[in-house]
């Protein structure tokens, strides 16, 4: 072997060595991204499950058949956080002290934007029977079981979270 093909064999290795460490250090900063992304999304979500109540309890109208009132509980989930998240609630029980109630009508889903938040209506209907006793009451406990997931994403990382819901509010009875 020549002098001349020696030089050339130890470019050819100095090439090969070069794009090696190029990819290992692309590979490095494009991990570290992916890390932060994951980081900021598992963020996003546990801070915007994390701040879900009921903000209110509304009377609405009154059914026939059998005689019932029908009130509205309104959720309030607020994302603090930079990124979107899209909210879906299911499997939503509502309860009034120990008295499960039926739950009407819904609103399940939405989109949070950055530093808002978004309201979800339950309307349920409470028998008048159950109302009488309420009345006897100074306070009562409502209590909202069920399921939420949120979904979000930052650069090419996209992720959901599913997580029970259980938030409870003291109301006046009167």
């Amino acid at each position: 072997m020549s002098i001349l093909d020696r030089d050339v064999a130890v470019i050819r290795v100095r090439k090969i060595w070069l794009i090696a460490i190029a990819i290992i250090i692309l590979v490095a900063i494009l991990g570290g991204f992916h890390i932060y992304a994951t980081d900021n999304v598992t963020k996003t979500l546990d801070e915007t499950i994390k701040r879900v109540e009921i903000l209110r309890v509304v009377p609405m109208n009154r059914l026939e058949n059998p005689a019932r009132r029908v009130h509205r509980v309104i959720l309030k989930v607020e994302n603090p956080t930079s990124s979107t998240v899209k909210i879906t609630l299911t499997n939503i029980q509502v309860s009034i002290d120990e008295f499960s109630v039926e739950v009407t009508r819904l609103g399940t889903e939405g989109t949070i934007n950055p530093g808002k938040h978004i309201l979800f209506e339950v309307d349920i209907a409470i028998p008048e029977s159950l109302l009488l006793e309420f009345k006897s009451r100074s306070v009562v406990t409502v209590h909202v079981k069920g399921e939420i997931k949120a979904t979000t994403n930052f650069l090419w990382v996209e992720r959901t979270k599913d997580q029970p819901l259980d938030v409870s509010m003291l109301c006046s009875s009167g």
